[in-house]
């Protein structure tokens, strides 16, 4: 089997969650900006940074609104954590 292949294969296994950051983000006050509602998402999915990681490192570099960015990273977080829940 082909190293293409190999990956392809992989891929068909991880279990694929859609993430609506853009409402997660209008929820906590980000309007359309999603990156840190989808960043909390992608942690969660793939199992590290652990969200408290995540949380100073919004709160020390988010150039704006780091309150809410950390809110909207936690939300995208736990929207993961808790879809992957349910079986």
């Amino acid at each position: 089997m082909s190293a293409c292949s190999r990956v392809a294969c992989s891929l068909l296994r991880i279990r694929r969650r859609a993430v609506n950051g853009l409402a997660i983000s209008r929820e906590n006050g980000l309007g359309r900006i999603v990156n840190s509602a989808l960043l909390g998402g992608f942690a969660r999915a793939i199992g590290n940074p652990p969200l408290p990681v995540l949380e100073k490192l919004l709160l020390e570099q988010s150039p704006k609104l780091p309150q809410e960015n950390v809110a909207s990273c936690r939300a995208g977080y736990q929207f993961v954590d808790a879809a992957s829940l349910e079986v």
